[in-house]
């Protein structure tokens, strides 16, 4: 018997540390080697750059860096986190302007290469400087009274919202626009009403689609970006453009039939572009609405779900940014609402962080992952305020103005892949969406990036109907005018309802 309980005792002893060595190796292995799968192209097929030359003309006071590829470092603690070389981004205040924060920056001998004047944005170049003294930079600056932000241009390697479901394209019935109440005559809601211009900020829009209206479609040459090896990130604007905006004789019925689109690309660059481009939409194209589709890399929003401090803490500097900017924008009344996609990080991979581990220097968290917690440390879903800078905001006149979009299915079921939190507002269905694909042709895609555009659709809808509409009342509108809940144990959330959104707004 006590030859047997030696046994016994020797073999536990011995299978234990095999099982943490593997545990230790498996997680650092994965951490080290960190294959990170998402379906942004690659920078290397990606003519995006060329985008910039829009905003580069400094004879203006509406300009940014034109940069390169060559302009666009990784931090050394952190390969995935990057940014454009040597440049910061400041937003002032009211009291301040060019000349004060130019003044501010001289001892660093800095030189600007970047000025929006209606929102007080300043983009400098401080020369030859690492990651960590840009840091200590920003933080001199914010210091000063005239400093609303300062960050980092951090270059966005952003993927669309797309989820990989399986559809079953045979039972897909346009089931959708029952499920959100759709009117059956849109045209005696919208007919001699106002035209509203609406903005998507995603994949380039295909310019050259029959049935949309791009409305800046000079600005760009779509024709650049089409890639056969990645076709379905050239589909994503505009199968999201094509539920929103569809013209009345395309196959696929849109929100708003024939609405004018603004598209830009906000794939692969930099937050100077960023503000740029959604600047540009607001002030020079009147746009009042914009779809956002779109979302960080699944690495960042689900460490920041886990507790990654500096996860949060980078995407609320970025938050803090975009909030100034936004602000800026609303006490120079320009009316206007952001739709944005909650994320599809809310299945399987959310429990599989360690493959793609946005660190940002927090090693230490793969401690959740050893050997005796990895059960208890899992998470059931994804935290949709982790999903975009702009879904992070609180300030409220800016949140206000901000709609966070989930998804659900056809059977009143949240998505199983829909980002949740308080931060979500609304429900629309996103999942085996027909609409409009890749050089006229038609396809089936699934994510919170489908269920955004009927939700900017609806917003641009009610801002036709009421001109006088503010961008806080149509919020209001399409959150409460809901006969409808969605939910789960934890969450419940209101589910579309166009009709009475309609009706509220007359």
């Amino acid at each position: 018997m006590k030859k047997l309980l030696s046994k016994k005792w020797l073999c536990i002893l011995l299978i234990i540390p095999t099982l943490i060595l593997t545990d230790i190796i498996f997680c650092t292995g994965l951490y080290f080697f960190e294959p990170v799968n998402y379906n942004a192209p690659d920078l290397s097929i990606s003519d995006s750059f060329d985008l910039y030359k829009k905003y580069s003309d400094t004879s203006s006071s509406f300009y940014i860096k034109q940069i390169t590829h060559e302009d666009i470092v990784a931090a050394e603690f952190d390969s995935r986190l990057k940014y454009v070389d040597d440049t910061i981004l400041i937003t002032y205040t009211d009291n301040a302007d060019y000349d004060d924060v130019n003044i501010l920056l001289s001892p660093y001998d800095a030189s600007i290469c970047g000025y929006i004047e209606e929102i007080n944005f300043i983009q400098a170049e401080f020369p030859d400087c690492d990651y960590p003294t840009l840091t200590n930079i920003c933080s001199e600056l914010s210091e000063h009274e005239s400093i609303s932000c300062a960050i980092i241009d951090y270059f966005e390697e952003t993927p669309t919202s797309e989820d990989n479901t399986v559809i079953n394209e045979d039972s897909m019935d346009n089931y959708y626009y029952d499920l959100i109440n759709y009117p059956d005559d849109i045209s005696a809601y919208i007919r001699n009403k106002s035209s509203v211009n609406v903005g998507v900020f995603d994949v380039l829009v295909d310019s050259n689609n029959m049935h949309l209206d791009v409305i800046n479609k000079d600005s760009y040459d779509v024709n650049s970006l089409y890639n056969p090896l990645i076709k379905p990130f050239n589909n994503h604007g505009t199968h999201v453009a094509g539920i929103l905006a569809g013209s009345e004789n395309c196959n696929a019925p849109a929100v708003y039939p024939n609405a004018k689109i603004v598209s830009d690309n906000a794939m692969n660059n930099s937050i100077s572009y960023w503000v740029a481009a959604i600047t540009d939409m607001i002030i020079n194209y009147d746009v009042k609405v914009i779809n956002m589709s779109i979302g960080y890399n699944s690495y960042i929003t689900l460490s920041a779900t886990l507790g990654c401090k500096n996860a949060i803490e980078f995407i609320n500097n970025e938050s803090s940014f975009f909030n100034s900017v936004l602000k800026t924008l609303i006490e120079n009344n320009h009316e206007f609402l952001i739709c944005t996609a909650a994320g599809n990080d809310s299945h399987s991979n959310i429990n599989k962080i360690h493959k793609g581990y946005f660190s940002y220097g927090e090693k230490q968290l793969l401690d959740k992952f050893d050997i005796f917690n990895i059960f208890t440390e899992r998470v059931r879903y994804s935290d949709s305020r982790y999903s975009l800078p702009f879904s992070f905001i609180n300030d409220k006149d800016v949140l206000n103005r901000i709609i966070v979009v989930g998804s659900c299915d056809e059977y009143y079921n949240l998505s199983y892949f829909s980002s949740l939190h308080e931060r979500t507002d609304i429900i629309a269905p996103g999942e085996g969406i027909h609409s409009l694909g890749f050089k006229n042709d038609y396809d089936y895609m699934s994510g919170t990036s489908m269920a955004c555009p009927f939700v900017s659709g609806t917003a641009a809808l009610l801002f036709a109907v009421n001109p006088d509409l503010t961008a806080v009342d149509v919020k209001n509108i399409i959150i409460n005018s809901s006969s409808q809940t969605i939910g789960n144990n934890e969450f419940e959330y209101p589910l579309l309802d166009v009709t009475k959104a309609l009706e509220m707004a007359q």
